[in-house]
């Protein structure tokens, strides 16, 4: 459902696509997470299929728990 054009990987179109409308501080949310997961990866632009695993539970946690404080550490997922 991500990786609408079938490589293997799904870029920030992608994510920003297949997340819809999550709210006022959607597009930021979005990026945020997506630029986040992919700098803690590989930061090659694109997320795995275990990098995008990450990204939904960021995701999860950012709209449930209230904000990005509420997701990754520094340390690691």
């Amino acid at each position: 459902a991500f990786d609408r054009n079938n490589n293997g990987t799904v870029d920030a179109a992608e994510w920003q696509a297949v997340l819809g409308d999550i709210g006022p501080e959607g597009e930021g949310t979005k990026r945020y997470i997506f630029n986040r997961v992919d700098k803690l990866a590989d930061s090659d632009g694109k997320l795995s299929a275990e990098d995008l695993a990450t990204a939904v539970q960021l995701a999860r946690d950012i709209l449930l728990g209230g904000g990005p404080s509420s997701g990754l550490t520094s340390g690691g997922f």
